[in-house]
């Protein structure tokens, strides 16, 4: 199972295109960090756009094993259906981990040094991102092992426009960041186990999708 994970890193971040992808997605979210400084910009940044590249992982690789029909080589490996489909939650959620610190750092921008917050309120936003991206990730892997990796990408470009326009108006209509002042303490911690709940349910989906492709 390390090894598939391994895999997937090697296509996700030293592959040159997927490189200059990350490298270049990456530059872009530091330097929005850095001049867009107000609230909405830390809401946008870790409630929105890291949560949405949690599934980066699981693209790049099912791309890289459509090109090179590695699942026909993966199904000879002494790994069950099971293991296999974990190992790419694993990569994912692996991913998301690494987002998370990253969040963690931009919240601490927002807060410090551009003090657009505090910092009880950029903690709840980093939770609210954490969700997010946990339940975003049980729901793009879904389509990823339903469609494939082209339609698969289809569907997800459009859950992100779908989210960007609804963040958009939000962010024209309705001011939400009274909601951070609240104390919400127990619906987050609800929320966070409904969102693994999903991402479950999501890995047992993603298990029957993958040995009904491959029986």
């Amino acid at each position: 199972m390390l090894g598939i994970i391994l895999k997937d890193y090697y296509e996700s971040f030293c592959i040159k295109k997927n490189t200059f992808s990350m490298i270049f997605g990456f530059g872009c979210l530091f330097l929005f960090s850095l001049f867009f400084k107000s609230f909405y910009g830390l809401c946008l940044v870790v409630v929105v756009i890291l949560p949405l590249t949690g599934c980066s992982p699981l693209q790049y690789s099912l791309e890289q094993d459509d090109i090179s029909k590695f699942d026909d080589i993966l199904l000879t490996f002494p790994l069950t259906k099971k293991e296999i489909v974990a190992s790419k939650f694993g990569s994912c959620l692996a991913f998301c981990a690494v987002n998370s610190v990253l969040s963690f750092l931009i919240t601490l921008v927002y807060v410090f040094i551009h003090k657009c917050t505090d910092f009880k309120t950029g903690l709840l936003v980093l939770g609210v991102g954490v969700i997010f991206s946990i339940s975003m990730l049980a729901i793009s892997n879904i389509g990823f092992f339903a469609l494939g990796n082209k339609k698969g990408t289809i569907i997800y470009m459009a859950l992100v426009i779908i989210v960007a326009f609804a963040y958009a108006i939000s962010y024209w209509n309705f001011d939400f960041s009274w909601i951070f002042k609240l104390n919400f303490g127990v619906l987050l911690f609800l929320a966070l186990l409904l969102s693994l709940g999903m991402l479950y349910v999501s890995y047992k989906v993603c298990v029957k999708i993958y040995t009904k492709k491959h029986s």
